[in-house]
């Protein structure tokens, strides 16, 4: 079945939130690592070519002429330093909007999902930000219709308008079951890295180190899903990030966002979301970091920055690959370091729940960088600990060896998405916050 669109006006074609999956081939050309601040002065090509890959992201015009006349602008390079994206007014107050739509639309994802035949959720920014939920199997979208826009008006009424509720094939129930059957395929000889959800193709995604063999195997182990969902596949690597040096990683001397920690000669990792739990406050970075270790000083510039713990809970079936480093000094409140300019920043609300199309940014010790989240519910094998992680989340946003560990954040940097874990195809990967709260029984948000 086709998907039927609930939208005022004329029919609105249901595209993906990132545009289409050739917004991958952006991300592959784009350079490596951070866009550094003297990019902002000069509006280097770098600069440029990044603006356009965010913008495309955002359904704003991304042709490169455009581009690098608004970088000459005062706003273009207030945009620049505030979100990493070169922005009119307008379209700065835009991103601001679709920033809140995780807030707005949390009671009717709550009641939505569970409507039987639910089919996820999404922002499709080519439809100016629309807020998208989908369900397989009604013939009542009117009234679900309804109920979203009103759940969606009593948390603030000028959202009302940006509903559209969709008529689908597959629920998300059916989509989990067709990503947990390939996820059973996995085995010493298999190329599959990892399986997850794409809720705006209502499809499965295949992440896999040689996509023809992972096709094979799917088909002849699972004829079977031949008459189901829609499953696409993506060729690239699954690979946690840590650095094992400042030379190897690229990176430069410019400290781009988090803080660089690291055990002696065991590598680095950036340094994320500082964790309350009563009075006392601790560090999240990623699990892989320094696996192998359950204790150890762990400094930062050169300066002793605090010891390993033994929290890990990078384990086999696992929601998180996080853990927590026990910090010297005493903090203040629930902060991480943004960036060079920021510094400390506090977090005042946390994300339980990343959908495709969310507005995120990465804070890492060599990469600040924007994007949107593309694949959700995707499982994998952690190629630190060969274990299966699940729960994490895809997102478009460049990165880099070092990065894990680094804060993933709304535009604004305020509402807590997640750590970052590393690399699915090209993809940033993380594990969200919500799932580092439940292992640790602390809270990242502000009292």
């Amino acid at each position: 079945m086709g998907a039927r669109t609930l939208a005022a006006g004329s029919l609105i074609v249901v595209l993906s939130a990132i545009g289409s999956w050739d917004a991958h081939a952006v991300h592959a050309e784009t350079p490596a690592g951070d866009v550094h601040s003297q990019d902002v002065v000069s509006g280097s090509e770098s600069a440029v070519i990044e603006s356009a890959r965010v913008r495309r992201l955002l359904g704003f015009r991304d042709d490169l002429g455009y581009v690098q006349a608004l970088a000459q602008t005062q706003d273009g390079l207030r945009s620049f330093a505030d979100y990493g994206v070169f922005l009119s007014t307008s379209e700065v107050d835009e991103v601001l909007a679709r920033d809140r739509i995780p807030v707005v639309r949390a009671p009717a994802l709550a009641w939505g999902s569970r409507q039987p035949g639910f089919a996820g959720t999404y922002i499709d920014h080519n439809a100016g930000g629309q807020i998208v939920l989908r369900f397989a199997g009604r013939s009542d979208l009117s009234e679900l219709d309804g109920e979203i826009r009103r759940l969606i008006g009593e948390v603030d009424f000028a959202y009302r308008d940006r509903v559209r509720v969709d008529e689908v094939a597959y629920s998300l129930d059916q989509l989990r079951g067709v990503r947990d059957a390939i996820l059973a395929l996995r085995g010493a000889s298999s190329t599959i890295s990892g399986v997850g959800i794409e809720p705006s193709r209502n499809a499965v995604v295949v992440t896999a180190t040689d996509t023809v063999l992972a096709r094979q195997q799917v088909d002849a182990n699972l004829p079977e899903l031949g008459a189901g969902p829609p499953i696409l596949y993506l060729e690239g690597e699954n690979a946690d990030e840590t650095c094992g040096s400042r030379a190897s990683c690229g990176g430069s001397s410019t400290r781009r966002g988090g803080v660089r920690v690291e055990r002696g000669s065991s590598g680095s990792c950036t340094s994320g979301f500082s964790l309350r739990d009563g009075l006392d406050y601790d560090v999240i970075t990623a699990g892989h970091c320094w696996y192998t270790y359950n204790s150890g000083t762990i400094t930062s510039g050169g300066q002793s920055y605090g010891s390993i713990s033994s929290a890990n809970v990078l384990d086999p079936g696992t929601w998180c690959d996080c853990r927590l480093i026990e910090t010297n000094d005493e903090m203040t409140g629930p902060i991480y370091y943004h960036s060079d300019t920021v510094k400390a920043k506090t977090v005042t609300s946390r994300e339980a729940t990343p959908s495709e199309g969310d507005v995120v940014r990465l804070a890492g010790q060599y990469t600040q960088s924007s994007g949107t989240v593309s694949v959700v519910d995707y499982s994998y094998t952690s190629g630190t600990c060969g274990c299966t992680v699940h729960g994490a989340v895809l997102a478009d946003y460049l990165h880099q060896n070092g990065d894990s560990g680094g804060s993933v954040t709304n535009s604004t940097g305020g509402r807590a998405f997640g750590i970052h874990t590393g690399s699915a195809s090209g993809l940033g990967r993380f594990s969200t916050a919500w799932w580092a709260e439940q292992y640790f029984g602390g809270t990242v948000v502000s009292p």
